[in-house]
């Protein structure tokens, strides 16, 4: 009996740009990764130790955070986010951390990947622990001036993350606003509520 080859799953891990040192997040993905099944691939702008457990990818130019976003990772094109999007759009890696520049994650996110059909902005997603269970917060503070029909998306969106990822059968979708009086708000949420 023929089997198909299952590709190994492949983790992508952006370390340039971060608060903390290349060597402190690479020796963190070290202790994880080598005791498990999980492959990872670390893209960097210094020189890290080698590893036997993890693929190291040197990136020479660094996205800081003072960067504007878009001109960022059109003219950086060998920095450790743009490289790790493109693998990731390449299928050479499954899923991509990164702690880098939010604004450059997320435009990086639109230009080398595919949106979903209806979704102008990618949201922030958030899974927070609460008594009650688990709740999925969209549009964490990526894009601020979104539209009610952004707004919307983004329910659609987690109300599917949380089915999918967390298996709540029914999930409850609520809007986050300043206030219930009349008035309250922008236009945008009082549109989408």
């Amino acid at each position: 009996q023929f089997m198909a080859a299952q590709r190994p799953v492949v983790i992508g891990v952006d370390l340039a740009g971060a608060d903390v040192t290349h060597r402190s997040l690479f020796a963190a993905c070290e202790q994880v990764v080598c005791d498990s099944a999980l492959s990872l691939r670390c893209y960097h702008s210094s020189s890290l130790p080698l590893s036997s457990c993890i693929e190291s990818r040197h990136c020479p130019d660094v996205i800081s955070m003072e960067d504007e976003a878009l001109s960022a990772i059109r003219k950086k094109k060998s920095s450790s986010l743009v490289q790790a999007m493109q693998d990731l759009k390449k299928g050479e890696i499954s899923a991509l951390v990164t702690c880098a520049n939010t604004g450059a994650v997320t435009a990086a996110a639109v230009v080398y990947l595919k949106r979903f059909p209806g979704l102008h902005h990618p949201p922030l997603i958030a899974v927070l622990p609460l008594p009650c269970g688990q709740v999925v917060a969209l549009d964490m503070g990526a894009f601020v001036t979104a539209t009610g029909e952004d707004l919307v998306a983004y329910a659609r969106l987690g109300s599917a993350y949380a089915t999918v990822c967390l298996g709540i059968s029914h999930p409850r979708v609520g809007l986050l606003n300043i206030g219930k009086e009349i008035g309250r708000g922008t236009i945008e949420l009082r549109q989408a509520d």
